[in-house]
């Protein structure tokens, strides 16, 4: 099988391999990885889409790795053993693309315990067979890959994983036995059972102390580590924490690619765009009218996608009053990535909703200071 020669890592990686942060090996006729060992201290993001990729165990000694595109290729399941069981042994990462391959529920099963803030699937014919079932498929999915965060695009909340597991349960149960009985286990105990990492009721293997130390290692922000920094049993308040995470998490990923898309091997490829900042700040500081407007035009984006230059024309008229740094934010939000545009919206709901409580809280508290009680109304009519 095909893999990087030496002389392509070198020549794609534009920087000495030791400190190489990303690496670019798209549309390269590759049919497997290997020769990346000495990317291993740094490597945080590699891009492999648009190849022939169906062996994936050269993975195995970037330990480092967070974000993975291996988008068009050729993967898919041989003798029974799925092409992404290397990435379950990959503890940093967090980002995972795949669409447009051949992949099926099967395969998925080794990444169960995994905890990953993204994963993308769209085009893999077998788990799409029926797109009148879209909901079913997401149901599916986030059963069987519990810790997965968004999925397409799309932000898995609390109560819709609590409600996939309950109707799925079968589903996932078939799966489990299936892999069981042929020994391709999961990774069982890996980050402590599901149970634990979204039930709030323990901390991660390791203890405190040591994903304090790992946290401050910006190669490695496995998401694990920013779930147990704060636990709450509020269903609400979980999601709001964790879409923050999402956030934070994207500005730094942003700031990483940025500094390296500019070696993409093509221009037209998709990881040579520049990745967006999302502005929360300044659309928080938006009057809530006009936040709603932007988040509504948005939503209808991310439901029914619009030309560029139609959506930046309307989010610009409608943050037009508000100063020369909400117009240029408004060119990062037209350039979002699904994921993050679907954690946006998601947070400016909670931000609006919390709004909204306080609002009727304010309102019941100005009725009763307004009305005077009987003994006061009995004195003055007297």
């Amino acid at each position: 099988m095909r893999a990087p020669e030496p002389a392509l890592i070198r020549a794609r990686a534009k920087a000495p391999l030791r400190d190489l942060q990303v690496l670019h090996l798209s549309n390269a006729g590759l049919e497997c990885i290997a020769n990346l060992e000495q990317c291993r201290h740094a490597l945080r993001s590699l891009y492999a889409g648009e190849n022939r990729l169906r062996d994936l165990d050269g993975l195995l000694v970037l330990r480092r790795l967070w974000r993975i595109d291996l988008s068009d290729n050729s993967l898919c399941s041989v003798n029974g053993k799925s092409p992404l069981h290397p990435l379950a042994s990959l503890p940093a990462l967090g980002f995972l693309c795949v669409e447009r391959n051949q992949l099926c529920f099967e395969d998925l099963v080794c990444l169960r315990d995994m905890n990953i803030m993204e994963i993308r699937l769209q085009g893999n014919p077998t788990l799409h067979q029926d797109r009148s079932v879209l909901v079913e498929y997401h149901m599916k999915v986030a059963a069987l890959l519990p810790n997965v965060w968004i999925l397409d695009g799309h932000y898995i909340s609390v109560r819709e994983r609590e409600h996939a597991i309950d109707e799925a349960n079968e589903f996932v149960v078939y799966f489990l036995e299936k892999a069981k009985r042929s020994n391709d286990s999961v990774n069982a105990g890996k980050f402590g059972s599901t149970t634990d990492l979204w039930g709030g009721l323990s901390i991660a293997s390791g203890g405190a102390d040591e994903a304090r130390i790992a946290v401050r290692n910006e190669n490695v922000p496995r998401l694990v580590e920013h779930i147990h920094t704060q636990r709450t049993r509020n269903p609400d308040s979980e999601d709001r924490y964790r879409l923050q995470i999402i956030i934070a998490l994207h500005n730094e990923e942003s700031a990483v690619h940025n500094a390296h898309c500019k070696f993409a091997p093509s221009k037209f490829s998709r990881n040579a765009r520049i990745m967006p900042r999302i502005p929360l700040r300044e659309l928080f500081a938006l009057p809530r009218r006009t936040r709603t407007e932007v988040a509504t035009t948005l939503a209808a984006h991310l439901e029914y996608p619009m030309p560029k230059a139609l959506l930046l024309e309307a989010l610009t008229i409608q943050v037009l009053d508000y100063g020369e740094l909400l117009t240029n934010a408004v060119e990062d939000l037209v350039s979002m990535p699904p994921y993050a545009l679907s954690a946006l919206l998601c947070l400016l709901r909670h931000h609006a909703m919390e709004e909204g409580e306080t609002l009727q809280q304010e309102l019941k508290l100005g009725i009763s200071s307004c009305t005077p009680d009987s003994h006061s109304e009995n004195t003055l009519w007297a």
